[in-house]
């Protein structure tokens, strides 16, 4: 046995992360078809209309590994996390990558290509992301205000058959 230094477990001061099972993190869906919609347009109006949870050692959490996960719908569902940025400047912003690829018949993999806005200083702007590394991937450097910094996930990829994964975001602060 050793004394350890209890500050080695203290969150990193230039890090901000927002995951799934957090308060700044919400789902903005859409009303699910009723029963007259899904019996006239079918049984498959209804399929990967909803966020479903699921677990899995590939999410990220501090408390439990868990994801939201949909079916790719037309982008009018969205997944939000939400911070208060209390010292303005520079951040990069990440994202955690929990989805898988699939290979094509050539053998190559093919990932899935996800939309997230990331709202910031000097306005908003959207990303069309490549989720082709494991882990967070970045979606680049921005300037924030003190105050509310929010990105959101489009519930849409550019292949319908794919799956949406709401994970995790990070700020991290950027030296001056």
């Amino acid at each position: 046995l050793f004394d350890a230094d209890p500050s080695i477990f203290d969150p990193d001061p230039n890090e901000i992360i927002v995951d799934d099972m957090d308060p700044g993190f919400r789902i903005i869906a859409l009303k699910s078809p009723g029963f007259l919609h899904t019996l006239f347009n079918g049984r498959d109006a209804a399929i990967g209309s909803r966020w479903k949870i699921e677990h899995s050692s590939v999410f990220h959490g501090k408390v439990a590994k868990q994801a939201y996960t949909k079916q790719s719908g037309n982008g009018e569902e969205e997944a939000e996390w939400k911070t208060d940025i209390t010292i303005p400047g520079k951040y990069e912003v990440f994202v955690h990558n929990s989805s898988a690829s699939y290979r094509d018949d050539d053998g190559k993999p093919v990932y899935s290509t996800y939309i997230y806005s990331v709202t910031h200083a000097d306005g908003s702007e959207e990303i069309e992301k490549e989720m082709n590394e494991p882990e967070w991937i970045s979606l680049g450097k921005f300037n924030f205000k003190a105050g509310t910094a929010i990105i959101t996930l489009k519930d849409k990829t550019k292949d319908q058959y794919d799956d949406v994964v709401a994970d995790a975001v990070k700020w991290v602060r950027l030296a001056d």
